[in-house]
């Protein structure tokens, strides 16, 4: 993910989906403000008997099964992911229109998502049901704990692509995306932070994964 990441759970770090068989995976509205997908915010309420925000640390007030049922779907989200989703399969039908049918195989596997979702590490795992790929470390912590996501379907990323890039870039510096911003919740490259992050609190994003994943 770059400066114009797709919504994700600020708990899991799975990307927002919508539809019917994403249903766990809508965006839900706290009442600080902030957001959190629907399996989490189950999943918290059912395990600590409340609910707290991952972002501001506020007690969402939620007490018992009718106020957890009464949290409102986050709509703003929701029109956010329908409209990335929308533009993105719209760009790719384009793109493939454009492809000479003899290039067509190899230029669309070139284009496809490489790097784990969490650490942008080498990434040897991919979940049917998130549509998203991990290295062995991530996807264990994303899952295992999880009773909603433990019995999702893993594949090894060798069966579908042998070739894996290392590293992400930004989409509009073309550096390598390399540090986090705490205050904006943004990935960002060197160039980013000097065009608006300055004065905010910057991390290295490899030690802020690693942060989130081990504590």
């Amino acid at each position: 993910m770059n400066r114009t990441r797709f919504p994700c759970c600020s708990r899991c770090k799975i990307n927002y989906n919508i539809g019917d068989s994403n249903k766990f995976k809508i965006p839900m509205l706290l009442n600080c403000g902030h957001d959190l997908c629907k399996g989490c915010l189950n999943y918290q309420f059912k395990k600590d008997k409340k609910v707290i925000c991952d972002v501001c640390n506020a007690d969402c007030k939620i007490k018992n099964n009718e106020q957890l049922y009464e949290t409102p779907i986050h709509y703003y989200l929701v029109g956010k992911v329908w409209y990335l989703m929308s533009h993105k399969k719209k760009d790719i039908l384009r793109e493939i229109c454009n492809l000479k049918m003899d290039n067509l195989i190899s230029e669309s596997s070139k284009k496809v998502k490489k790097n784990c979702q969490l650490c942008h590490k080498f990434a040897n795992t991919f979940c049917v049901q998130c549509n998203d790929v991990f290295c062995e470390v991530c996807f264990d912590k994303v899952h295992m704990d999880n009773p909603i996501m433990y019995n999702h379907d893993v594949e090894k990323i060798d069966n579908i692509h042998p070739e894996l890039p290392l590293e992400s870039k930004c989409d509009l510096h073309f550096k390598l995306i390399e540090y986090f911003c705490v205050k904006c919740q943004l990935q960002l490259c060197s160039v980013c932070i000097v065009n608006g992050h300055q004065q905010h609190d910057i991390q290295s994003l490899k030690e802020y994964v690693r942060i989130i994943i081990f504590y």
